[in-house]
């Protein structure tokens, strides 16, 4: 059986098709899958073992994706994205099989509907019941990471150069995120990293893309105590990211790909939320995973509200 997943958009929209990927691989071990994403967020699936081709959708030239999507005359064509223009690659593919969420402008495009979760829901657990017409059920939402050889020794690198201390005081920091939606103040940031640092005598270890230096650079230059900043300058790359953050206490900052990275390398997460409901981005039950906000304007989450999550991941 030949199957495709369609992923595309964001590292962290990819991150959560992993349990799905296992799945898959796990009900149907003879299967060959293969996961259509987007370049700048192929990183998640590179090197994992349960994805047999990763496809990059090239956004400008969509005729040429449509061909050679058809060509590989897949079985099945799971639709992890949902949207409408997801849908419509997942019709023109021409697989007999198409499963996706049962949304209006969407299910027209499919010939398996799966019926949306009446409440909030874990994204990958949401991916995990697009299955269910493949007659695969599994309620293991545990995404992963696969780092390689080299990441790992990238990993390496970058701890020894930085001369860092002993993991239980280093914090995985991200106060980035491409959505301003998304980004809490800097000014916020740099008033509970001071707290902490204080408190706790913690050091944060800055991890960002390409790009997102600055969101860094505005958070160290409002510090009181700039030398609580490990600060590597460059980024890391997405895959040496679990190595490197599975050496921290655990990880500090905006709702994005590097806390779901953070969570896969398995430290513990505070985060702050702004509009989206934690609830579809936190594990279930999780007792390591914690965040202030959500369902809100991120600007109205308070410094106190923050601030009062380190009592909950320092001792784990």
């Amino acid at each position: 059986m030949k199957i495709l997943v369609i992923q595309t958009r964001r590292l962290g929209d990819v991150l959560m098709i992993t349990p799905m990927l296992r799945a898959i691989a796990r009900a149907l071990p003879g299967a060959e899958t293969h996961v259509c994403v987007e370049a700048s967020s192929a990183a998640p699936v590179r090197g994992n073992p349960h994805a047999s081709q990763v496809v990059i959708a090239e956004s400008r030239v969509p005729v040429r994706l449509v061909g050679m999507l058809r060509r590989e005359r897949y079985d099945v064509v799971i639709d992890g994205r949902g949207t409408p223009g997801s849908a419509r690659l997942a019709f023109l593919t021409g697989a007999k099989m198409r499963v996706g969420c049962d949304r209006v402008w969407r299910r027209l495009f499919y010939t398996h509907r799966v019926p949306p979760s009446a409440g909030p829901r874990y994204s990958a657990l949401g991916k995990l019941a697009l299955l269910g017409p493949l007659g695969i059920e599994s309620s293991d939402c545990r995404i992963e990471l696969f780092p390689s050889d080299d990441d790992r020794r990238e990993a390496e690198r970058r701890w020894r150069s930085l001369g860092l201390p002993d993991r239980a005081r280093v914090v995985a920091f991200s106060p980035v995120s491409r959505r301003r939606w998304k980004r809490w103040p800097a000014e916020r940031f740099a008033e509970v990293c001071d707290r902490w640092a204080e408190r706790a005598g913690v050091v944060f270890l800055p991890v960002f893309g390409p790009g997102e230096e600055p969101m860094v650079e505005r958070v160290i230059a409002r510090l009181r105590n700039r030398s609580i900043v490990a600060n590597p300058g460059s980024p890391v790359s997405f895959g040496a990211l679990a190595p490197l953050m599975a050496r921290c206490a655990f990880y500090f900052g905006n709702d994005n790909g590097v806390r779901h990275a953070a969570i896969a390398a398995g430290i513990p997460t505070a985060a702050v939320f702004g509009p989206p409901n934690p609830e579809s981005w936190t594990p279930p039950g999780s007792m390591r995973d914690f965040y202030a906000g959500g369902n809100c304007d991120i600007d109205t989450v308070l410094v106190g509200d923050v601030d009062g999550l380190l009592p909950r991941v320092i001792d784990l």
